[in-house]
């Protein structure tokens, strides 16, 4: 944990660096992460809900069908961005991680780790 904690004025950079790359040059900028789940929320509430009228049965624990497929869909959205956009800014700094010395304790399946 030591290697990793004295890793972190890089992963500090490299964090900014990708945040800042991410939203120059969009109109919303830094706003953008947050305005995309809840446009996708009121699309599924205006299509399912309002336009459709589509109900789920008595027993089930809502009767929304939008509120039902946003309690699934924005866990896996958010999940599926995260893995995409860790993996992209990994591949992308390829350069500048190589050049840099950092523990092999910071990568996963690392020789200090079991193999999985």
């Amino acid at each position: 944990m030591r290697a990793v904690w004295s890793a972190r004025a890089l992963v500090w950079v490299l964090t900014r660096r990708e945040v800042a790359a991410r939203h120059a040059g969009t109109a919303v900028g830094v706003l953008w992460p947050y305005l995309q789940p809840l446009l996708t929320v009121a699309a599924y509430y205006l299509v399912f809900d309002v336009v459709f009228s589509m109900r789920l049965g008595a027993e089930a624990p809502t009767h929304a069908v939008g509120t039902f497929l946003v309690v699934g869909a924005l866990p896996w959205m958010a999940f599926c961005d995260a893995v995409s956009r860790g993996m992209n800014s990994l591949i992308e700094a390829g350069g500048l991680l190589q050049k840099t010395p950092c523990h092999p304790c910071c990568w996963w399946r690392a020789p200090c780790w079991p193999a999985w």
